[in-house]
């Protein structure tokens, strides 16, 4: 049985990227994972009002690329309260396939 491989205008991986003071890494993380992730939709930033302008930084990049959407969130809610809200939104677009990154102690 033979598949055929979907455009990324079909089906498309959402990537959830939750953040709390990134600024010194959020820009190579987007990087990365735009050169390395295929069939990438859109990174979904869910930001918890970093006070080091991880947001601002997002909303930079979002213009720079076209795959960048930000949620920013009124304060520190958690990790798993930004998955959650991350798999939320982007099962809301239709996605298919849906994977979080987050950055390692």
């Amino acid at each position: 049985m033979r598949f055929k491989m979907a455009s990324s205008n079909e089906y498309g991986v959402s990537v959830i990227l939750p953040t709390y003071n990134e600024s010194m890494n959020i820009r190579e993380m987007i990087n990365r994972l735009n050169r390395s992730v295929k069939n990438i939709r859109e990174i979904l930033v869910i930001d918890d009002n970093s006070p080091d302008g991880t947001s601002g930084i997002a909303q930079r990049l979002a213009s720079r690329y076209g795959n960048i959407s930000l949620l920013t969130r009124p304060g520190k809610m958690g990790l798993g309260a930004a998955r959650r809200d991350g798999r939320r939104e982007a099962r809301a677009k239709g996605c298919e396939t849906i994977q979080v990154f987050t950055r390692s102690p």
